[in-house]
């Protein structure tokens, strides 16, 4: 009966350290040795100016982009047309319409999507254009120091060297190793600790 009992626990708590291993997981294409006191700006966003950029997604999953937006505290007017596309398949995985007046101001604004689930290790292209008749006024985009996962930059068709946009990629229910070995280590600490302690008080 003892065993039994063993048995069905050990189950219950491997199908909770599996359904705990799924986690979100979010990572920076641009560097995180910069600080946000040093971000550049992207010209503004008027009339069709358009900026590309390129990364290498790391996990499984994708299922969001954040971008970090300017407004120059001003209510802009037009629309930001954001494409992601896969590169190698030119499969778009996502496309939407942000209203400028939309934007949050020095802030990440969130696209999201359905995952992608073969999206590790994949290149996807960040097409961000403008639609906007104005000739002075639009929303800018921060950029940095390029980070790990980000690869090309691309400004109005002009090649930016070693930059990137302030962007983030996050990855929805993906199945963590890492997470399921450190729960498994930390149920084994506290099983030998009861272990140890029952000795002690017997």
């Amino acid at each position: 009966m003892k065993k039994l009992r063993l048995i069905i626990l050990i189950i219950l708590l491997m199908t909770f350290n599996v359904f705990y291993s799924y986690v979100t997981r979010t990572v920076k294409i641009y560097s995180k040795n910069v600080e946000s006191s040093n971000f550049a700006l992207s010209s503004p966003m008027i009339n069709n100016a358009s900026i590309t950029q390129t990364f290498r997604s790391k996990h499984e999953n994708l299922s969001e982009i954040s971008i970090r937006m300017a407004t120059y505290g001003m209510i802009n007017k037009g629309k930001l047309n954001i494409e992601l596309r896969d590169v190698k398949s030119d499969k778009v995985v996502a496309n939407t319409v942000m209203d400028m007046e939309k934007v949050v101001d020095n802030d990440f604004n969130v696209i999201s999507f359905s995952p992608v689930k073969d999206s590790k290790n994949k290149v996807y292209k960040l097409t961000i254009t403008a639609k906007s008749d104005s000739d002075v006024q639009g929303v800018a985009i921060y950029k940095t120091a390029k980070g790990k996962y980000a690869e090309t930059l691309t400004s109005n068709g002009v090649v930016e060297d070693n930059t990137s946009l302030v962007l983030k990629e996050t990855s929805k229910k993906i199945f963590d190793i890492e997470t399921i070995i450190i729960l498994i280590c930390f149920e084994l600490y506290i099983y030998l600790f009861l272990r140890l302690l029952y000795r002690f008080l017997a």
